[in-house]
């Protein structure tokens, strides 16, 4: 579905096994949607029960994969509650016995592994995709509108967070130079264009958010991406039923996710910083401060 070196290191991003250590911060927010309070708590006990599921693998994991999959869990909880209200608005009803269908036959463990979520959260996680789906059924025929961001980057793969940090300088202080630099690289990811409808797996990287000039860091398989924006531009765009059949179920939540924009905009999205930033085109929670 997916091509080019570009995509391939961005789709690989979503796979990540990891360890979560205890929190004593006192209770505090991890997002706001409108006057809806999802507490930083659940976030990391979510996250915690993923852990605790992948144990057995005896797997190390830096603190750049905890903050990725504590970004994932965010963004599945306020698309939850988008979801609520897109719903709502469509008249599309979800019941617990919808749920329970669903479910039949599907082992708990392998749900959540397709979900990406903890066992604990598949039916939240079952429930938001049925109403995905029945979102989907009430489009119209000729697709629903919404905004397709298109980006055009570049860039090289390195093995650590310092020879990350160490590339992106020497990128931004001498962006003449850049092209040298990659074509130079054993690891050099050559010009692509990605975009929201094409490319929604992408965009936990940030790149949909990032400005023309942004040269931004991202965790990928056990490396680092540095990528540099070279182009950006919104268009106005049609979703369809059919789009959102030909994707993978992650794939499906992140090109659906589009169909809620005008839900969070009306409602209002905020993410507390210490977890990332918020982007109003993906609609997910992406790295803050270009990865850094």
């Amino acid at each position: 579905m997916f091509s080019g070196r570009v995509v391939s290191a961005l789709i690989g991003v979503s796979v990540v096994v990891l360890t979560v250590s205890a929190c004593s911060n006192p209770p505090s927010s991890a997002a706001q949607v409108g006057d809806v309070s999802i507490s930083e708590a659940a976030i990391f006990d979510r996250s915690a029960a993923m852990v605790q599921a992948q144990q057995t693998t005896g797997a190390t994991v830096s603190t750049s994969a905890v903050a990725e999959v504590n970004r994932g869990q965010t963004t599945a909880a306020i698309r939850g509650q988008l979801l609520d209200l897109a719903a709502s608005a469509a008249g599309v009803v979800v019941t617990d016995a919808d749920v329970n269908a669903a479910l039949t036959g599907a082992g708990s463990g392998a749900a959540a592994t397709q979900l990406g979520v903890p066992e604990s959260a598949v039916p939240d996680a079952v429930r938001d995709l049925l109403r995905l789906e029945g979102l989907a059924k009430v489009l119209p025929a000729q697709g629903a509108p919404v905004t397709n961001v298109g980006v055009t980057v570049d860039g090289v793969t390195v093995d650590t967070r310092e020879d990350a940090i160490t590339t992106r300088n020497q990128f931004l202080a001498d962006p003449a130079g850049v092209d040298e630099l990659i074509a130079a690289s054993t690891k050099g990811l050559q010009r692509q264009q990605l975009s929201l409808l094409t490319t929604p797996m992408a965009g936990p990287t940030g790149v949909f958010s990032a400005k023309v000039g942004d040269v931004i860091l991202y965790p990928s398989q056990g490396s680092y991406l540095v990528l540099r924006v070279l182009d950006r531009a919104e268009q106005p765009a049609l979703l369809t039923a059919a789009d959102l059949q030909q994707q993978q179920i992650t794939g499906a939540f992140d090109l659906g996710a589009l169909l809620l924009a005008p839900y969070a905009e009306r409602a209002g999205v905020t993410v507390n910083p210490r977890l990332g930033a918020w982007d109003p085109f993906a609609l997910q929670v992406v790295p803050g401060g270009s990865g850094l």
